[in-house]
């Protein structure tokens, strides 16, 4: 192989048809996840406002719920849905964190297909604005997770899907992913890769 010129990176870096891979469709400003030390190292001070997320964790994690309770009560319109949820919320506990239970949607499917057609539909329409979604049984494809992530960006959805820990060693279109863990009762370790 002949070598390069000196200035080729240059010139490709130049090209308007390079892509840098942090553009971003968003304004670049986070919803808070409730958790100061978390926006801190987040990009964006938060949560994204759109597209897939994935949190990494032994399942089921009942943790999970209690880190995303201050993302599911923040204001702003559009519903929010949690789907197949390893057990039932409690709606009291819901209502306790400012949850708006009028504008939440709990979709639970025996039938792996139909929850996650469901889930796409609910998140590529323009009325949920935040879906919790816990990955159901199997590893997920590459092109599932690739339609998921699209959806979201097209609804303006923040999707936040709880895969199990080693879903990480696949590739995913998630421009961000924590690994969690639960290293004593009433204690969440989160990793940002």
């Amino acid at each position: 192989m002949p070598p390069m010129p000196p200035d080729f990176l240059q010139q490709l870096l130049a090209r308007r048809d390079t892509w840098w891979g942090r553009e971003s469709t968003g304004t670049g400003q986070g919803q808070s996840t409730g958790f100061n030390d978390l926006d801190r190292i987040l990009a964006g001070g938060g949560w994204p406002e759109q597209g897939l997320v994935e949190l990494l964790c032994p399942l089921p994690c009942p943790a999970v719920l209690h880190l995303l309770l201050p993302v599911l009560a923040s204001d702003g319109p559009g519903a929010r849905l949690i789907a197949n949820p390893p057990m039932r919320p409690s709606a009291t506990m819901l209502a306790r964190a400012g949850v708006p239970l009028d504008d939440l949607l709990i979709l639970r499917s025996g039938d792996r297909a139909t929850l996650l057609r469901a889930s796409f539909e609910a998140i590529a329409g323009d009325t949920v604005r935040l879906a919790l979604l816990w990955a159901p049984g199997g590893p997920l494809p590459a092109g599932t997770l690739r339609r998921l992530h699209l959806g979201a960006q097209q609804g303006r959805c923040l999707l936040i899907l709880v895969r199990p820990r080693q879903a990480g060693r696949q590739p995913s279109p998630a421009p961000l992913r924590l690994d969690l863990s639960c290293p004593a009762p009433g204690e969440l370790t989160v990793t940002v890769h």
